[in-house]
């Protein structure tokens, strides 16, 4: 039986897994992927037409899941003040 306490404690662990993944340090954001880091300026991202074209460019990689862009275009807009919705 699937509770709201289920749902709620997998949403708890995909964003705990999508942290380990993408997070930003010094300047740039990371993303670690199959044990390599792939480094991404911030100032590439700090207009909504730069992450725009950078999320569009990541959707290309085999390697990146949906899951993945999402979080991209979450965190970057947060830390850049992109406004999304």
């Amino acid at each position: 039986m699937i509770t709201n306490e289920n749902s709620i404690d997998k949403i708890f662990m995909e964003n705990e897994k999508m942290k380990k993944r993408m997070c930003i340090k010094e300047g740039f954001i990371v993303l670690t992927i199959n044990h390599s880091e792939v480094n991404i300026l911030l100032t590439d991202c700090n207009t909504p037409e730069k992450l725009l074209k950078k999320a569009y460019h990541l959707t290309e990689k085999a390697w990146i899941t949906r899951e993945d862009i999402r979080y991209f275009i979450e965190l970057l807009s947060k830390e850049n003040n992109i406004m999304i919705h």
